[in-house]
């Protein structure tokens, strides 16, 4: 049975502010060896076709593998374009992403509100006893400012770690920065792993 595609598209009769995003301390009581549940966003917008995706894609599959090998871990991955679709819920099945990812390919805008709310809703389901982890990798705007900057302070007000990878020289790293202070810069296709895996080593 194909994957069901999920439009998440934040609506409002009010428009949203639009203001800086605070910087939170880290919860102290979240710390190395607690159960730790990632999700990659993975924008598959028209922008990342060819050589971006393709190393965002084994960037994922090699970071999958790398966390994966830790007891009491789970990774999973959601893409996003105009709408958003659940790839791989979180598990410890690094075959499944493997297999699914493979084929992906670009597809629409970039609805990085909607792949937000997605995650959240897939890592609200977790125990309060896990670290939760939302790892976005993105080279470009997303569809709304104002929907997504809500949806990240959802994202930050339920617990859940957001962290952002800007992919290319065309990102606006100031706007990822409003939404989150854990933001790293991949200027080239190249880079994208080796800066991955500076967003998903816990401190």
């Amino acid at each position: 049975m194909p994957e069901q595609r999920i439009a998440y598209h934040i609506k409002t009769d009010q428009p949203l502010p639009v203001e800086p995003f605070p910087y939170r301390e880290p919860d102290k009581s979240q710390g190395v060896g607690n159960p730790w549940t990632v999700l990659f966003a993975l924008d598959i917008s028209w922008s990342m076709e060819g050589e971006l995706l393709d190393n965002a894609k084994q960037a994922i599959i090699k970071e999958a593998q790398s966390v994966l090998s830790s007891s009491g871990t789970k990774a999973g991955v959601v893409l996003f374009g105009s709408d958003t679709t659940k790839l791989c819920s979180p598990g410890s099945d690094v075959e499944e992403i493997v297999r699914k990812i493979g084929p992906v390919e670009c597809n629409g805008s970039t609805n990085m509100s909607g792949a937000l709310a997605h995650c959240r809703d897939l890592l609200e389901s977790e125990p309060d006893s896990v670290d939760r982890e939302i790892v976005l990798l993105t080279d470009g705007m997303p569809d709304s400012s104002d929907e997504t900057l809500a949806e990240a302070r959802r994202v930050t007000e339920a617990g859940i770690t957001l962290s952002a990878l800007a992919i290319g020289g065309g990102v606006d790293t100031d706007f990822l920065r409003e939404m989150t202070p854990n933001v790293v810069v991949a200027l080239e296709a190249r880079d994208i792993y080796d800066k991955l895996r500076v967003l998903t080593r816990k401190q």
